[in-house]
């Protein structure tokens, strides 16, 4: 009887004053309650389980950016007027080895590493209205190579390409260096030095006067004293600096955009379609707006 009244004071002191005043008691002869009964949950199928977390370091299949965007440029290479043109804005990315720019062209990351990438690009080049008497250029695709090295903030490249269809067939190449830094996690900013080098097809092309160009010039134009043959040869084209922009308005819109201004050397220069009827001063411009799935 007494060890029963021990037990009931025991209970009752649970319910009164808690669980710290009911350890007590039963640290001094008053055996706790027993244990709720283990409830075994539910075995979930693999059907039924949730599906697991997308790990935040494994790169996207697909990133895709697409908006409209308008360029002002040259009328031809070395010319003193411009023209403006309406543009896709393009940018998407395979597994990021596979890319698609409206600026870079088409290309292949074959072999990337943290800070090198290389592969083959194909690119374009819009056409070329010269002036009355001279020979316009046509829209032009090139392919060729690309390499990329970037740490920090830093990044240097270089291209060469061959022409594949237009009114060229000559080859080109560019190199360039540029940094680029993030303001407020909205504004990116990325500013470029480059120069180029073209074959004597190329310049040719894009520069050069045959002998009826030539007197065809001198004619439209009213040309005094007349415009002669020029026929340029291969060498450094030109050196730009060009200047990015891009802003996040907001996670999935942003407005972009990039101006450039180059410098003819040499026998672009000299051409008598920049020193006579354009100018060595070239200027870039274009904008948009485009929206990221």
């Amino acid at each position: 009887m007494r060890m029963i009244g021990k037990i009931l004071g025991g209970l009752a002191l649970l319910l009164a004053s808690g669980p710290a005043q009911a350890a007590e008691a039963i640290r001094q002869g008053v055996p706790a309650p027993p244990d709720k009964p283990r409830v075994e949950k539910p075995v979930r199928t693999a059907a039924a389980q949730p599906a697991a977390a997308t790990d935040p370091d494994q790169p996207k299949t697909w990133d895709v950016t697409l908006g409209l965007a308008a360029i002002m440029f040259p009328k031809y290479e070395g010319a003193d007027a411009v023209t403006v043109w309406p543009l896709p804005y393009i940018d998407v990315k395979w597994k990021d080895i596979i890319f698609l720019n409206t600026f870079e062209g088409l290309g292949w990351n074959a072999w990337k590493t943290r800070n090198f990438r290389v592969g083959p690009v194909v690119t374009y080049v819009l056409p070329g209205d010269k002036i009355s008497g001279a020979n316009d250029t046509d829209f032009g695709i090139y392919g060729g190579l690309f390499a990329e090295f970037a740490f920090d903030y830093w990044k240097f490249d270089a291209k060469i390409l061959q022409s594949l269809m237009g009114s060229s067939e000559g080859q080109k190449a560019e190199i360039g260096m540029g940094a680029g830094i993030k303001l407020e996690r909205k504004v990116s900013l990325f500013a470029r030095l480059s120069t180029s080098w073209a074959s004597e097809n190329e310049m040719k092309t894009y520069f050069g006067l045959s002998d009826r160009e030539a007197s065809d010039v001198t004619q439209f134009q009213n040309a005094k004293p007349k415009v002669l043959t020029y026929a340029p040869g291969a060498g450094m084209k030109d050196v730009a600096l060009s200047l990015n922009v891009g802003w996040d308005v907001s996670e999935r819109w942003k407005i972009l955009g990039e101006g450039k201004y180059s410098y003819l050397l040499g026998d672009a220069a000299d051409s008598p379609l920049v020193d006579r009827f354009g100018s060595a001063n070239q200027f870039t411009l274009w904008t948009g707006v485009a929206y990221k799935f």
